[in-house]
């Protein structure tokens, strides 16, 4: 009798301890639910849920999403709090783009929110706009990426839209770029229209010396046609007669 009370007490202390080293399992709604929401609700600029702990910069927040620090806080002292994934590389983006000192070539801003590059093709008729219709004395290093603050990229686009824009157009390496590659070779090459053919070729060539800048002799151009001939004479197997 003795020892079946003692093999019951036994067995219930071992119950016991099983139950009590159970752990509950963590319910990931309410974990989620928990979540601090992201720090631009402040501003009802955000519903999402804060997903990055940071230290935010209010100048810098200000300047990305165009807000007032002091709407919402009584100073300007970094915060720490949370971001969603969204704003949280929006603002990282943001503030690595302002180390990285980019300032505008017309109106020397480095603030904006947003740069953008002049594209290679437009950096003759930018440089032209900006010494002609802005009196802009600065030499610029052209063989550099220039940027633009989004305003006065506007107005140097409206203007390329303008009369005025067209006409100093005119003046520009890339007018006469589109209109030279407006003749493109379009058509199946022949013993008849070889010599067309090269010519295009050489037109590139000498295109492109141009815009360097470099020396253009007609007798270098004369035996360049003649060696771009043979080499398609031989690349069509062609014969061509001597005269």
């Amino acid at each position: 009798m003795k020892f079946k009370r003692a093999f019951a007490k036994v067995s219930e202390e071992n119950e016991i301890g099983v139950s009590s080293s159970k752990k509950p399992c963590l319910n990931i709604d309410s974990a989620n639910e928990s979540k601090k929401p992201c720090f631009l609700h402040n501003f009802n600029l955000c519903t999402e849920k804060g997903d990055h702990n940071t230290s935010i910069d209010p100048n810098l927040l200000e300047r990305k999403f165009d807000v007032n620090f002091l709407d919402k806080f009584s100073d300007r002292s970094n915060v720490n709090d949370v971001l969603c994934h969204i704003h949280h590389n929006s603002l990282s983006n943001f503030k690595r783009e302002i180390s990285q000192h980019v300032e505008c070539v017309i109106c020397k801003k480095s603030s904006s929110k947003r740069f953008i590059s002049i594209i290679k093709e437009n950096v003759d008729i930018f440089t032209k706009y900006l010494r002609l219709e802005l009196q802009h004395d600065t030499d610029l290093d052209t063989t550099a990426k220039l940027y633009c603050c989004s305003l006065c990229y506007k107005n140097f686009n409206a203007f390329c839209r303008s009369d005025a824009g067209e006409d100093l157009k005119y003046q520009t390496s890339q007018y006469m770029c589109e209109h030279v590659h407006k003749f493109k070779f379009d058509e199946s090459v022949s013993q008849d229209n070889l010599d067309l053919y090269t010519s295009e070729q050489i037109n590139d060539i000498v295109l492109e010396s141009f815009l360097k800048e470099e020396p253009l002799l007609l007798p270098n151009i004369y035996e360049q046609f003649k060696q771009y001939l043979l080499v398609n004479i031989a690349k069509f197997q062609y014969v061509i007669s001597e005269n």
